[in-house]
């Protein structure tokens, strides 16, 4: 009956509170004659209940600058009227809830009923004049909604963590499954911080560092090895992430026993299923609603090889002070000359006119906003990244381009996630090569990269490729090049991604460097939502030619 309030109030509770309800269904589904199958179904929507504070303050916020961002006045009355419904009802359940009685309690809930009603007409308005809307939503979804949507050969996994322990869920099309795992919020959060230490370079170091196997198993064994029962035959993991787990890249656990010495042979994740990545179940839901595919007429539109801003204008936009350590890393947040080779590789592997690509000086968040991106199936940012927690001056997900020559300061530089919102996008896969757009491997650098995923699905994206941590040059030019020709072929991005992750670690030793099976080389890039779903052969036109052999 709470979880029933919770839902129609749209309220969200912390984990730990969600988490006695889950050992309730828990004891009752281990209960003789009990209907497990409903109340493990239940589990799986009750978990749901549970949001961490940043990503509600985002979307919270992201709502609110919704109509003034879109410029669409359709929109903003919409919105309006949308969060005028909320707050009445607010009003009206305190109200309710203080004791009233009798008739008054009779038309108090007659009010509210008819409230409801205006706040779904005005939510479905909002979704009528911005489709994407509903990836601003928090509401849980309910395992048929989910099962509506999976493929016979695709799984879904999502999971809670509390503080002494926590759930993992495995949905397929015929059957949900839930386990408890010993695995803390805690714990995870320090396995997920030493995993992303070990897999990055050493300070001083030319390359990374000695992958730290023991964690990569243990995580699989508290997350995805109870699950193992319900996943076989799945090509496709979806993997709803909570907390700190929100910065891991699940294609490198392992699900066996490796040798940090030989990690071409390791028994990666990746090497089981393609993976997709997906803030919650609700958004995965509605992604599909969005179709398979974009229909915009052009291959590409890529950005890369900015300028970064320079001293006095850093010390204009983060004054001494407050923003003072900002200012000192913003001047860190040196030119990444490797990302115009990326760039001009993957424009001219689909075909892509030359004004299509900005480089250098061309790049800034002026063109990008002036170019007609909705006319372009990859959008591609390769540049710097910036996550709240990073900067304490900059509180949104922000992306990092070209500052203006001679522009007094670098405010023009930053293209935050309320102005991703106002871009018009029809693109299947918006690819972020930038440094650590995957957060620091905390649960707020998770919640961030969730709310930036959020937002370009708003815009119209229907997946990101983002980056972990900081890439080499000659993975990541091969890596995004290898999965944009398979996906021109015809392969979905996840399988698309997964194929050239796979190429890199076999390819190890014999005509890739030896290092590259290190998940340093392969594993940052990580795919969030469908991106583009496969095509059946007849589909294919002469833009999309079946995928040549790959070459190295």
């Amino acid at each position: 009956a709470g979880a029933a309030i919770l839902r129609a109030r749209q309220i969200s509770l912390p984990g730990p509170t969600v988490m006695h309800y889950l050992d309730t269904l828990a004891a009752e589904a281990a209960r003789p004659g009990a209907d497990s199958a409903a109340l493990q179904a239940e589990m799986f929507a009750a978990a749901q209940l549970a949001q961490r504070s940043g990503t509600v303050r985002f979307v919270q916020q992201a709502t609110a600058r919704l109509g003034a961002s879109s410029g669409d006045p359709r929109v903003a009355e919409a919105v309006r009227k949308l969060q005028d419904a909320d707050r009445d009802l607010r009003s009206m359940f305190n109200e309710r809830d203080s004791g009233v009685t009798g008739p008054a309690a009779a038309e108090l809930d007659r009010r509210i009923a008819t409230t409801q009603t205006l706040r779904a007409e005005a939510e479905a308005e909002v979704a009528a004049a911005a489709p994407g809307f509903r990836q601003l939503l928090l509401s849980s979804v309910d395992a048929p909604a989910v099962q509506r949507v999976l493929a016979a050969d695709e799984a879904m996994v999502t999971m809670l963590l509390g503080p002494r322990h926590g759930y993992v869920f495995a949905v397929r099309k015929d059957r949900v499954l839930a386990v408890r795992t010993a695995l803390t919020d805690a714990e995870a959060t320090r396995q997920v911080a030493a995993l992303r230490e070990s897999t990055a370079p050493n300070a001083g170091a030319s390359g990374p560092g000695r992958f730290d196997v023991a964690i990569a198993r243990g995580l699989h064994a508290g997350l995805i090895g109870p699950l193992d029962s319900a996943l076989s035959g799945a090509r496709t993991l979806i993997v709803a992430p909570d907390g700190a787990l929100l910065s891991l890249p699940f294609g490198m656990l392992l699900t066996g026993e490796a040798d940090a010495a030989a990690l071409n042979q390791a028994p990666w994740l990746i090497r089981r299923h393609a993976i997709v990545h997906v803030p919650g179940p609700q958004t995965f839901v509605s992604l599909r609603a969005a179709g398979p595919g974009s229909t915009a007429p052009l291959p590409y539109a890529g950005f890369g090889d900015f300028v970064p801003a320079t001293p006095a204008q850093l010390a204009a936009t983060f004054p001494a002070g407050r923003c003072a350590a900002d200012a000192r890393l913003a001047q860190g947040l040196g030119r990444l000359p490797g990302t115009r080779t990326e760039v001009t590789i993957a424009g001219q592997l689909l075909g892509a006119a030359p004004d299509a690509i900005r480089l250098g000086g061309a790049a800034t968040t002026q063109s990008l906003k002036t170019a007609r991106l909705d006319q372009a199936r990859i959008l591609h940012l390769a540049t710097h990244a910036l996550l709240p927690g990073e900067l304490s001056c900059l509180p949104e997900p922000t992306i990092v381009l070209s500052t203006p020559a001679g522009a007094p300061n670098a405010n023009a530089a930053f293209l935050t996630a309320s102005e991703v919102l106002g871009l018009k996008l029809d693109a299947d896969l918006v690819i972020l090569s930038a440094c650590n757009t995957g957060g620091a491997g905390g649960a707020g650098g998770g919640e961030a990269l969730s709310g930036l995923a959020r937002a370009f699905f708003y815009a119209g994206a229907r997946g990101l490729i983002i980056t972990h941590w900081a890439v080499d040059d000659t993975a990541a030019a091969l890596i995004v090049a290898d999965s944009l020709r398979r996906q021109a072929g015809g392969a979905s991005s996840a399988a698309s991604l997964r194929g050239a992750q796979m190429l890199t670690i076999e390819e190890a030793g014999r005509s890739l460097p030896a290092a590259f099976a290190h998940p340093y080389y392969w594993a940052p890039f990580a795919l969030i939502g469908d991106g583009r779903r496969a095509e059946a052969p007849a589909a294919r036109t002469a833009e999309a030619p079946a995928a040549a052999p790959a070459r190295l």
